[in-house]
C-alpha cells in the first residue's frame, strides 16, 4: 500500500508538476515582461499603502494578505526545507528560490482572475477562487458545458484534504519531543485552538491573522537573521556551496545526502511549490474577498505573498540548515533546533518548536477559510442541497476532530505518517492540475487587466476603460 501512495505522490509532485507550475511560471513572466521583478519596488509600495483601506463589510487587502500568508506559511517551510536541504543538498535552496520567483506571477494571475471572476453575495460580502474563474471564464466565457466537472474535480479535491490532514500530529510531535509533555495532551490542546480560532468564522481568522502572523514571522526571521550576523565566515561558505551545487552533476558530500542534480533540482523545486502553494489556487480564495477597485491591486498581494514565504522565511531555514552543517552539527536528529542555536543559544531549544507548533496551528485554522468558500460555492450554485448556516456551525464543531485522531491512529495503532502524507499529497496535487491548466487558459484576461493597470496606474497614461469585474461590462470603474 505505502509503495503504491509513494508511486502517485511522485507521479504527481515531482516531474510532472513541477515542470507543469514551472513552465507556467516561465510563460507568465516572459508575457509579463517579468512584472514581478520589474516592478517589484512598485508593488510593496502599494502593500503599505493598503494597510489603511478599510470596508464595514469586506476586508482590507492588507488582512487578506496576512490571513492567506498565515495559512500558506506551515510546518513545511521549516521541516520540509531542512528535508530538502539535507537530501538534496544545498543546491536545493537555489532552485527553491527559482521556484518562488516564478511561483510570484502566478499566484499574482490567481488572485487577480478569483477577483475578476468573483461572487457578490447577498448580504453585500464577496468571494471567489478557482470554482469561480472556472465556471465563468471558462464554462460561460468559452461555452465549455462541461466545465462544471473541472469545479467539481477542485472543490472535492480541497474538501478531502479536510481528512487527510496531519499538521496536528507534525505539530504535537515537535512539542512533546521538546518538551516532554505527552504527544495526546498536546494535540487536545491544539484541537482546542483551532476550534477558538475559527468560532468566528473567516472574517475573525483574517483579524486574528493580521496580529498572529507577523509576529510569528518576525520571530522566525529574526532568530535566522541573527545566525546569519554572528557566523558571517559561515555564510559566505554556505552561500558559496548553495551556487555550485546547484549546478553540480556529482553526488554531495560532507554531511548531507545528496544523491546528485537530479535530486537537488527536484527537491528545492517541488518544496517551493508545495510552500507557497503558488500553482494551488487555494489561497487565491482568501484574497477575492478583499475590498479594492481593481482585480491586479489585489494580485500584487500573490506576488508579496510568495516572496516573504519562500524568498524570506524558507530561505532564512535552508541558509541556517546549510551553515549549521557546514560548522560540524550533524543532519541527524532535530537539525533546525541545532544550527538555530548558533545565533540564540540554548534559546533555539525554545523558540523554534514553538514556531513551528504555531506555524503548523495558522495552517490548519487558515485551511477552514478554503472549506468555508467551496462549501458557500456548491451552495449558491444550487449543486447542493443543505442549510448552510447548520452546516456551518456543524462543521465548526467537528473541523479539529480529523487532526486529532490522525495523532491517536499514529501513535497508538501503528499509523504510518508516510501514507498519510501521501494521501495529502495526492488529494492536493490532483486540484492544483486543473487549477494550473485553467490559469493558462485564462492567461489573456489577466495580461488583458494587467495591461489597464500599468496604463493607469504606473505608467499614468488615459487608458480605454475596459470592464475589471466579470458580468459588469456596462458600469465604469474608474472613479478613484
Amino acid at each position: 500500500m505505502e509503495q503504491i501512495v509513494e508511486f502517485l505522490v511522485d507521479l504527481l509532485w515531482d516531474w510532472p508538476l513541477i515542470i507543469t507550475i514551472l513552465s507556467t511560471g516561465i510563460y507568465y513572466t516572459l508575457s509579463s515582461e517579468f512584472f514581478q521583478i520589474k516592478y517589484f519596488t512598485f508593488i510593496w509600495r502599494r502593500t503599505f499603502k493598503a494597510i489603511s483601506n478599510k470596508d464595514e463589510k469586506n476586508i482590507s487587502m492588507f488582512q487578506t494578505l496576512f490571513a492567506s500568508l498565515g495559512t500558506t506559511t506551515g510546518i513545511g517551510n521549516i521541516t520540509g526545507v531542512t528535508s530538502a536541504v539535507v537530501i538534496g543538498g544545498p543546491g536545493a535552496i537555489f532552485w527553491m528560490l527559482v521556484t518562488g520567483i516564478l511561483g510570484m506571477i502566478i499566484k499574482m494571475a490567481e488572485v487577480t482572475l478569483a477577483v475578476y471572476y468573483r461572487d457578490e453575495y447577498k448580504n453585500g460580502t464577496v468571494g471567489g477562487g478557482p470554482m469561480q474563474y472556472i465556471e465563468k471564464g471558462i464554462g460561460e466565457g468559452m461555452n465549455f458545458k462541461s466545465a462544471w466537472v473541472l469545479s467539481t474535480i477542485f472543490g472535492v479535491g480541497i474538501l478531502s484534504t479536510l481528512i487527510f490532514t496531519i499538521q496536528n500530529y507534525n505539530a504535537s510531535v515537535i512539542i512533546s519531543n521538546s518538551f516532554n509533555v505527552p504527544i495526546i495532551l498536546v494535540a487536545i490542546t491544539y484541537s482546542l485552538i483551532t476550534y477558538a480560532a475559527i468560532y468566528k468564522g473567516t472574517k475573525g481568522i483574517k483579524e486574528l491573522f493580521i496580529i498572529v502572523v507577523p509576529v510569528i514571522t518576525l520571530l522566525y526571521v529574526g532568530a535566522g537573521v541573527l545566525v546569519i550576523v554572528r557566523n558571517g565566515g559561515l555564510f559566505v561558505a554556505a552561500l558559496k556551496g548553495i551556487i555550485y551545487d546547484a549546478f553540480s552533476v556529482r553526488a554531495v558530500a560532507g554531511g548531507f545526502i545528496g544523491r546528485g542534480l537530479h535530486e537537488t533540482i527536484s527537491k528545492g523545486m517541488s518544496r517551493g511549490v508545495y510552500s507557497n502553494e503558488a500553482g494551488w489556487g487555494t489561497s487565491a480564495m482568501i484574497h477575492s474577498t478583499a475590498s479594492t477597485n481593481h482585480p491586479i491591486e489585489v494580485g500584487l498581494y500573490g506576488v508579496v505573498e510568495v516572496f516573504l514565504d519562500t524568498i524570506v522565511i524558507c530561505f532564512i531555514t535552508g541558509i541556517v540548515v546549510v551553515m549549521g552543517i557546514l560548522s560540524g552539527i550533524s543532519p541527524a536528529g532535530d537539525i533546525v533546533v541545532s544550527a538555530f542555536s548558533l545565533g540564540i543559544g540554548e534559546f533555539s531549544k525554545i523558540i523554534i518548536p514553538i514556531t513551528i507548533f504555531l506555524f503548523g496551528l495558522t495552517t490548519s485554522i487558515g485551511w477552514y477559510s478554503y472549506y468555508e468558500s467551496i462549501l458557500l460555492f456548491f451552495y449558491t450554485r444550487g449543486k447542493m442541497k443543505f442549510n448552510m448556516e447548520k452546516l456551518l456551525k456543524n462543521m465548526k464543531r467537528i473541523y479539529p476532530i480529523p487532526g486529532f485522531i490522525i495523532v491517536v491512529i499514529t501513535t497508538n495503532f501503528g499509523g504510518t505518517e508516510g501514507i498519510l502524507w501521501g494521501f495529502a499529497d495526492i488529494l492536493a496535487g490532483i486540484p492544483t492540475f486543473v487549477n494550473m491548466f485553467v490559469v493558462l487558459l485564462l492567461s489573456d484576461k489577466f495580461f488583458e487587466l494587467l495591461q489597464d493597470y500599468k496604463e493607469r496606474h504606473i505608467l499614468c497614461e488615459e487608458a480605454e476603460v475596459i470592464p475589471i469585474f466579470y458580468g459588469e461590462e456596462d458600469r465604469n470603474y474608474y472613479n478613484f
